[in-house]
């Protein structure tokens, strides 16, 4: 399924919301900017140990980027299908994964609404800031999707923006994360353009989502001024 073949009615994700991350000069920063409050190994070497996957295990990375998690998950010996909607991040990432040797990820076209899944399926899907993308029933639909392309008790690992039970009032929360994110890279515009343009919602809403496209919640957990992961495994 592509964007040319997609009904009138339905969701384009090729269609940029907020930054535009088809844009090469804003890829080439993307890893500068967000590694001034993120540390991409430490968070990859924790996701691939919350997976419990073994070499040779299938992951699909939705929304990879410039590929912080979908190379180390390659080199740990996974079979990675990087998937992206931006031809500049694709183009960024293979050449990380290429100048790495991860031999073993396929870099896909495609995102939460688009990419159709070849082969067995996968052991587990991951998501890290990307499902903020989409509005709140696209991302259910999204979410459904990712259950199809999951074997029976397969894994996923979502993180994103969203409001924890803490961030209560919601408006002084939110001021509050775009100052510290500010202050973290020294261009609070980012932050903005993500309250402003983007659909983060709240993290009751994403775990009840979560459950509705047939998961069972194993760990729910609130990092910082706005930020969540869940832990989560297909029934069968």
């Amino acid at each position: 399924m592509n964007s040319s073949t997609l009904p009138p009615w339905h969701y384009d994700e090729s269609v940029p919301t907020g930054v535009d991350y088809r844009n090469a000069q804003r890829v080439a920063e993307y890893d500068a900017r967000h590694g001034r409050f993120r540390s991409f190994e430490t968070e990859a070497r924790a996701m691939l140990a919350d997976l419990r996957v073994g070499a040779g295990a299938c992951i699909i990375d939705i929304g990879a980027g410039t590929g912080a998690f979908a190379v180390p998950a390659a080199l740990s010996g996974a079979r990675v299908y990087a998937v992206d909607v931006s031809p500049a991040m694709r183009q960024c990432l293979g050449e990380k994964a290429r100048a790495a040797g991860a031999t073993t990820l396929t870099v896909c076209a495609g995102g939460f609404l688009t990419y159709e899944h070849q082969g067995p399926p996968a052991d587990a899907v991951v998501s890290v800031a990307t499902l903020h993308h989409l509005p709140d029933l696209w991302k259910q639909i999204a979410l459904l999707r990712v259950a199809g392309m999951l074997r029976s008790n397969g894994r996923l690992l979502l993180a994103d923006v969203a409001l924890g039970d803490d961030a209560w009032p919601p408006l002084p929360a939110l001021e509050s994360w775009v100052a510290s994110i500010g202050a973290a890279t020294g261009a609070p515009d980012e932050a903005e353009t993500h309250l402003r343009d983007e659909f983060s919602t709240f993290g009751w809403v994403l775990s009840g989502m979560i459950e509705r496209a047939g998961f069972r919640l194993d760990r729910v957990a609130t990092e910082g001024n706005l930020f969540m992961r869940w832990l989560a495994t297909r029934r069968e």
